[in-house]
């Protein structure tokens, strides 16, 4: 990333060690806080399509039980 707390690292490595600054991305993203800066919305992305990937994973390990 080349912006925010986070500046030096990748979005994977942001999203594995920082839950907390992904919470702070998608609220600040939801609530149009951010409309003039085009990465985080990137950002945000990432982080949905990370989380949608989790729940998939977890829905189908569930249906493997």
């Amino acid at each position: 990333m080349i912006f925010g707390k986070c500046t030096g690292t990748t979005y994977e490595e942001m999203f594995l060690t920082d839950p907390a600054y992904c919470n702070w991305v998608m609220t600040t993203v939801d609530a149009g806080e951010s409309e003039s800066f085009p990465a985080l919305h990137r950002l945000a992305h990432h982080i949905h399509l990370k989380r949608m990937a989790q729940t998939f994973e977890a829905d189908d390990a569930d249906l493997e039980m």
